[in-house]
């Protein structure tokens, strides 16, 4: 094997993912849940503590009803984020999981990473769940498509 196949990832995290993957030559297919077409959009879910964070390095926050701490780096790396040139550059196959009624990350930021993307490219509409998909039969639907698409891949 020549090292990392494939990245899925939730939640903040999608907007890094792409932009490792697109850093890593191994990487054949990447897959996000969730994920917003513009790093900067985390932003808006952590305004209130972003002083705490440029001032004490790092700060606790809640996305989604749950907690994460958030570091001075991360808000950087958002600054210098380039998201169209990045997914337009990927060189692997990019699966996008977004619900529609995600309150966290509107589902326009997935059409937007569609959009950007080049084939092979797929989306999967999570209707009825939630942007951190705490339900489990959500979770498990999200496990069994990644594992079928991404079979295409490895």
């Amino acid at each position: 094997m020549r090292g990392p196949l494939l990245y899925s990832v939730r939640l903040r995290d999608g907007a890094a993912v792409l932009h490792a993957a697109a850093r890593l030559p191994s990487v054949r297919a990447v897959s996000t849940v969730g994920a917003p077409a513009e790093p900067a959009h985390v932003l808006r879910h952590i305004a209130a503590s972003v002083d705490e964070i440029r001032r004490s390095g790092v700060a606790e926050v809640v996305i989604g009803g749950r907690p994460f701490r958030v570091g001075r780096r991360f808000l950087d790396d958002l600054q210098a984020a380039a998201m169209e040139a990045v997914v337009s550059g990927l060189d692997a196959a990019l699966l996008i999981f977004h619900s529609p009624t995600d309150e966290v990350v509107g589902i326009g930021n997935a059409a937007r990473l569609f959009e950007m993307a080049r084939h092979p490219k797929s989306f999967v509409s999570l209707a009825g769940a939630d942007h951190l998909l705490t339900r489990a039969e959500d979770a498990r639907y999200v496990g069994r498509v990644l594992a079928a698409w991404v079979d295409r891949y490895v």
